[in-house]
């Protein structure tokens, strides 16, 4: 997917799967996304202008 839709993704961390990355170093990326996010910058869906949201509901609430 990444290679396909690079566009669309905020963080990848695929080189885990391809061990090109551990899991402090993805840990790293994601926490570094997330306050980048945080503090303003635009979500690949956002920048593409993606609006529409599904939340999957799998078990009722309390």
């Amino acid at each position: 997917t990444v290679r396909t839709m690079n566009e669309h993704i905020d963080v990848d961390v695929s080189g885990v799967l391809r061990r090109e990355m551990n899991l402090d170093e993805a840990g790293d990326a994601l926490l570094e996304m997330m306050v980048r996010t945080a503090n303003g910058r635009l979500t690949a869906a956002e920048a593409l202008g993606h609006r529409e949201f599904v939340l999957t509901r799998l078990y009722e609430s309390a």
